[in-house]
C-alpha cells in the first residue's frame, strides 16, 4: 500500500531524483577549481612581472650610482657618510679625507667625536672650554668650506675655545632635534649656535630625505588624532651607505661593471625598493604615522625641546637665522615660524641676513650669489648655493658681537 510516504525518498541512483541537491555538483566543482586556479595564475604572473620591474628598476638605479660612485661627488664617493638607525644617515666618526664635490679644488674634512667636524690639526679634550656645539644642516656644516673656515670654527677661535660642528648635510629640524638630545648631555656645551633655516621645517614633514641622486629614509614628524606632533624614526634602515669600499677606488672596466651590479648595486636597490613598497603598502592601509603639513608646530616643537635641553644642561643657547637663494632677508622667512622662535624665552637670536646684505656693492640677488655662493667651475661657470668662506666669515661676526653683547648686558 502506498501511503505516499515513500514518494518523498529519492533515488540516489537516478540522476533527475533531488538526492545530494545539497552538494556542488562535478561542473560547479570543476568551473570553482578552474576559477581559482586562474587566479593563482594571474597572481604568479603579477609577482612575476613586479619582481621583473624591480629588478629593472633597480638595475638601472645600480647603473646610474656605479657612474656616480666612479665621479667625484658628495655622499658616495668620499664615504662621509655611514647608515645609522635613528638619522637614517650620519657623519662618519673619526674619519679623515677630502670631501668629494665637484669643486676645482678640494676641502679636506676630519669627524671625530660622534661624527662632528673639527680641524684636522687640533686636539680636542672634553674639558676644552668654552665648547661650542654648532647645529644645523649643509649651511652649518660648511659644505665646499675647509674645516676652520666654518662660522663654527671662527665663532670659537674668537672665543678661545673649541667648535664642534654637527651640521649634517641634508638634514632638517628631526635630525638636529636627535643630534641635540645626544650630544648635548654628552659634551656639556657652554653655546649652542642652532641654525634656523626655511627648509628646515620643510625637511623634516617627508620620511625621505633626497642625496646624491637617491632618496634616504630619515626621521620625520608626524601628528597623532589629539593634534600633538611626535618625532618617527626612519621607516627602514638603508643600505645605501653599506657599499664595499674597494669599488670607491677601483678602476672603471666592464669586470669592476658587472662585479658591483651582481654583488652590490642590483642586490642594494632591489632591498631599497622592497622596503619602499611595504611603506606604500603601508600608507594605504592606514598602518603609517600621520604625516602633517603644520610646520609651525614642528618649529614650535623642535626649538623648544632644544630649548630645555640647553637649559638642563646649562648651556647657552643661539638661534642663527641663515637664508638661501630665495629666502636671503629675514622678512622673506614664514612670519608664523619666526614668532614660534621668538616666544621661546632666554635666547640669543642672531639675524646674519641683513648684514650679509649690508656688505655687498649692489644689493641685488645677482650680487648675493655672485658674492657669497662657490664656484664650483669655471667653464662653464657654475655655484653652489651653500655659503662661501666670505659668508662665513660675517655670520661668525655676526654671532660673536650678540654673544658678546649678552654677556655685556648680564653684568
Amino acid at each position: 500500500m502506498n501511503t505516499g510516504k515513500n514518494n518523498d525518498l529519492k533515488d540516489p541512483t537516478n540522476p533527475s531524483s533531488g538526492a545530494g541537491n545539497n552538494r556542488p555538483s562535478d561542473n560547479q566543482a570543476a568551473d570553482r577549481k578552474k576559477r581559482l586556479m586562474n587566479a593563482l595564475i594571474t597572481i604568479i604572473l603579477f609577482a612575476l612581472i613586479i619582481s621583473f620591474g624591480i629588478v629593472v628598476r633597480a638595475a638601472i638605479s645600480a647603473d646610474r650610482l656605479y657612474r656616480h660612485l666612479k665621479s667625484k661627488q658628495s655622499f658616495v664617493a668620499s664615504q662621509m657618510f655611514k647608515g645609522d638607525p635613528k638619522l637614517g644617515y650620519a657623519n662618519t666618526g673619526e674619519f679623515r679625507a677630502p670631501e668629494s664635490e665637484p669643486y676645482e679644488q678640494d676641502v679636506s674634512t676630519r669627524f671625530e667625536l660622534n661624527g662632528t667636524w673639527i680641524p684636522a690639526n687640533i686636539k680636542v679634550s672634553k674639558s676644552s672650554i668654552p665648547v661650542i656645539l654648532a647645529l644645523g644642516c649643509s649651511f652649518t656644516y660648511g659644505m665646499s668650506c675647509n674645516e676652520d673656515e666654518t662660522y663654527s670654527y671662527i665663532v670659537g677661535k674668537k672665543l678661545h675655545g673649541i667648535s664642534l660642528n654637527a651640521g649634517l648635510g641634508g638634514a632638517g629640524l628631526a635630525h638636529m632635534l636627535l643630534i641635540a638630545k645626544k650630544l648635548i648631555p654628552e659634551f656639556k656645551p657652554n653655546i649652542v649656535l642652532v641654525q634656523y633655516s626655511p627648509w628646515l621645517s620643510e625637511r623634516s614633514i617627508q620620511p625621505f630625505s633626497r642625496s646624491a641622486r637617491d632618496v634616504i629614509p630619515t626621521p620625520f614628524f608626524s601628528e597623532t588624532s589629539d593634534g600633538k606632533i611626535k618625532l618617527n624614526p626612519p621607516i627602514y634602515k638603508s643600505k645605501f651607505f653599506d657599499l664595499p669600499s674597494k669599488f670607491r677606488y677601483t678602476p672603471m672596466s666592464t669586470r669592476d661593471y658587472i662585479s658591483f651590479m651582481s654583488k652590490v648595486g642590483i642586490p642594494l636597490y632591489i632591498n631599497e625598493h622592497i622596503n619602499t613598497l611595504i611603506f606604500l603598502a603601508k600608507r594605504e592601509l592606514r598602518l603609517t604615522p600621520n604625516f602633517t603639513r603644520d610646520k609651525q608646530k614642528i618649529v614650535e616643537l623642535a626649538y623648544n625641546e632644544i630649548a630645555e635641553i640647553c637649559a638642563r644642561n646649562n648651556a647657552k643657547m643661539v638661534v642663527v637665522f641663515m637664508g638661501g637663494y630665495d629666502t636671503l632677508k629675514l622678512e622673506d622667512f614664514p612670519k608664523e615660524e619666526l614668532d614660534k622662535i621668538y616666544a621661546i624665552k632666554n635666547l640669543i637670536f642672531v639675524d646674519t641676513t641683513a648684514p650679509l646684505f649690508e656688505h655687498l656693492k649692489q644689493h641685488t640677488p645677482e650680487e648675493y650669489i655672485k658674492t657669497y655662493n662657490t664656484v664650483i667651475n669655471t667653464k662653464p661657470v657654475m655655484t653652489d648655493i651653500h655659503p662661501n668662506k666670505a659668508a662665513h666669515g660675517i655670520i661668525a661676526e655676526e654671532i660673536v658681537k650678540a654673544l658678546k653683547k649678552s654677556e655685556s648686558g648680564n653684568r
